[in-house]
């Protein structure tokens, strides 16, 4: 006899699955386009996932969860320097 499919859980708002190339879901909160996605390791359904969750959406309701923009460079690189040389009064 084939085991029944689990049923589907109903995850909490900007909390987004994605699944890796071996199948296995990991769980990410998003609050808008603007912010970056925050990856959840804790398992889903779990009492540490449910505190991780609400600690994120804490974070992002007070502003200390803030958005990034897409095109701000990564701290040590090239671009990084380039972009603070360009704001500097010597130039």
């Amino acid at each position: 006899m084939s085991e029944p499919s689990p049923m589907p859980v109903k995850l909490p708002p900007y909390v987004y699955e994605d699944r890796d190339r071996y199948g296995r879901a990991r769980f990410y909160f998003k609050r808008s386009r603007r912010h970056r996605k925050i990856r959840i390791k804790e398992k889903s359904g779990t009492e540490g996932f449910a505190r991780r969750y609400h600690e994120l959406l804490r974070e992002s309701e007070t502003g200390a969860y803030r958005a990034t923009p897409h095109d701000a460079p990564k701290p040590g690189t090239f671009r990084w320097l380039c972009v603070e040389h360009f704001k500097s009064p010597a130039f």
